[in-house]
């Protein structure tokens, strides 16, 4: 009895950990963050930004090719390894070329169609790299050619939007496989159309992958087939036949939602990918046909995402949490074609169907009277379009902004009088948020006026002591300086999360003589627990020391000196003395106080020579 061998041994090759860990053995800041591996390569990417390359045969260290964009979380090294595709946190995808004679100037080619995501899977096919993300997209950056060695152009999109997250991509000549955490998919580039493998759906990370056959011909030779994939289809304006699917089948297997999503955000992608969208926006506006169909795919697009905010029964637009749908921009510019063509009553039409339309209607109303459009614009219950409006407001348009609030925080549209229970408005906006609102517009006096006209309209406690203290610094402060008012409104507001802060509020307003302040400074922990007073880089350093010691963790004066003079140039000297900052005899006799620009002096300094304002500042 004769032993067939089997045709594959395994073999133990060299530890090669330290040829690897070679380049970065001095520096303890970088490290690997993700690998990938070609026929004779290996790349490493690295937290640096950088890809190191090595041979695999023998194993040493060829090449580094350096990148300014973040630490690197995937790569993968083009078949023909002339290409190095990589992503970063931040869902930017880059591509490189991965020439051993280069030492320096680079070409780089980035792609932002998944910006804000997570990349999952990278895989390259030809020239075409494809790349999926977190919430289901995949998109495909296809290199062109040289124009020079430092410049090379491309064109990227995106190609398929799915159910969930992409767990893994894979690639055979025209062929592209997709896999979700719910569904696998075959997609064919050339046809453009893509299928559902199988019925049953998946629960988890679970892949596939294509598996290679080679046929032998008669006289030996090896023979693989290939398709010609050299160029994507351009997709035209309005095709039912093209895009990658076939029908404010998927009919077939019942998702019928599915085939309307995809066609509609490939027509939406291209407009907005295309450098003359503003004539290809004027053609929508001007025929019936694209018009509605412009309408639907907007609509279709963002009902998965339910980024779409709702309307009432009525047409008016209903509170939503500030969330910007997808095409935002394409919509805007939509609106304001018909605005200047005076079809305005198309506009409100299409308010009626897509209510986050009616934020782009008020941009362009401004011009009107207030009172006019006051009702939509508090029903949006956008801050920051609030915000945009604060120079129109006056003591009248408060008053009666007041009176529609009462309402609306009833959860009562203000146009129809109809409840809505999908928001809860107290929650969005509270009177507290409307208090600031007002204190920015009016001053912290008249904004305390406002709101005793109206007590009866507001709950008992809805208005805290954040407000009364807010007006009551502002008053005083804004007799020095008028530019002051909304960076100390939002200063004090976002400090009263921290315990500390409101206890040094509290202490500076019981000093306070006669409704005068020593200086336009606040002090140290109000200043470094608020985003808004110059000292952003401290307050972000107090956030992660806090959630690493937990919440009821206090905060110290000496504690938050010692980050100012850790994150501030030249933060650890009071300029009017010259003497550290951290002085026990200064600090006790006046304090740490801090400007909004984020210079910071004893206290017991600006005492001494009668100083309101930043005396840095002043010299400048």
């Amino acid at each position: 009895m004769t032993c067939k061998l089997p045709p594959y041994i395994l073999q133990e090759l060299p530890n090669i950990t330290e040829i690897i860990n070679y380049p970065i053995r001095n520096v303890q800041r970088i490290k690997f963050t993700c690998f990938a591996l070609s026929k004779s390569l290996i790349a490493f990417g690295a937290t640096s930004g950088g890809i190191y390359v090595y041979n695999r045969d023998p194993c040493e260290f060829v090449q580094l090719i350096p990148s300014k964009d973040g630490p690197i979380t995937r790569l993968v090294i083009s078949t023909d390894e002339k290409h190095i595709g990589f992503a970063n946190g931040k869902g930017s995808i880059m591509v490189t070329e991965c020439d051993q004679a280069l030492r320096s100037g680079y070409s780089l080619i980035t792609s932002k169609e998944h910006h804000g995501n997570e990349i999952t899977s990278m895989v390259w096919s030809g020239n075409m790299l494809f790349c999926g993300d977190d919430v289901g997209r995949v998109s495909v950056l296809q290199l062109q050619s040289f124009i020079a060695k430092t410049m090379f152009q491309s064109s990227s999109q995106i190609i398929l939007s799915l159910d969930s997250r992409i767990c893994q991509l894979d690639a055979k000549d025209c062929m592209l496989l997709v896999s979700t955490l719910t569904r696998c998919y075959i997609c064919n580039i050339i046809q453009e159309q893509y299928r559902q493998i199988g019925q049953k759906l998946r629960d988890g990370e679970f892949g596939a992958c294509f598996v290679t056959e080679d046929k032998c011909e008669v006289n030996g030779a090896i023979e693989h087939s290939q398709h010609d994939c050299t160029e994507l289809k351009k997709y035209n304006i309005v095709d039912d036949g093209a895009g990658f699917i076939v029908k404010r089948y998927c009919v077939s297997i019942g998702a019928l939602d599915e085939s309307k999503f995809v066609p509609n955000n490939i027509f939406l992608t291209y407009l907005s990918a295309s450098p003359d969208n503003g004539d290809l926006l004027d053609a929508v506006v001007n025929d019936p046909a694209l018009y509605e169909y412009f309408v639907d795919s907007c609509i279709s697009t963002n009902a998965r995402t339910r980024k779409l905010s709702t309307g009432c029964e009525c047409g008016f637009p209903l509170p939503h949490r500030n969330e910007t749908p997808a095409f935002s921009g394409l919509i805007d510019q939509f609106v304001e074609r018909q605005w200047s063509r005076h079809t305005r009553e198309q506009c409100y039409a299409v308010c009626k169907r897509m209510p986050y339309s009616w934020r782009k209607i008020l941009h362009l109303r401004r011009s009107e009277d207030l009172l006019s459009v006051l009702r939509i614009l508090l029903q949006m219950l956008d801050e920051a379009l609030l915000h945009s409006f604060l120079p129109q407001f006056t003591m009248d348009t408060w008053d009666r902004a007041v009176q529609l609030y009462a309402v609306l925080h009833a959860n009562m549209c203000l146009n129809c009088g109809r409840r809505f229970d999908h928001v809860s408005v107290r929650d969005t906006l509270s009177w507290d948020d409307l208090g600031s609102l007002i204190v920015k517009s009016v001053g912290g006096k008249r904004a305390v006026e406002v709101m005793r006209r109206h007590a009866k309209l507001i709950d008992t406690g809805a208005l805290t002591l954040k407000f009364y203290h807010t007006c009551l610094l502002v008053s005083m402060y804004e007799r020095y300086d008028v530019t002051i008012v909304a960076q100390l409104v939002d200063a004090v507001y976002s400090s009263y999360d921290f315990e500390e802060s409101r206890s040094e509020i509290c202490q500076l307003l019981r000093c306070a003589r006669n409704g005068q302040i020593k200086n336009t400074a606040l002090p140290l922990s109000v200043a470094a627990t608020s985003a808004h007073w110059g000292l952003k880089p401290v307050r972000d350093k107090l956030l992660v020391l806090r959630r690493s010691k937990g919440s009821t963790e206090h905060l110290t004066l000496n504690g938050i000196l010692t980050i100012v003079c850790e994150s501030i140039k030249g933060g650890g000297d009071c300029t009017l003395c010259g003497l550290p900052l951290r002085n026990e005899v200064l600090i006790k006799d006046g304090g740490i106080w801090t400007y909004r620009c984020g210079h910071t002096f004893h206290g017991a300094c600006l005492d001494l020579n009668g100083i309101k304002l930043c005396p840095s500042c002043l010299i400048k």
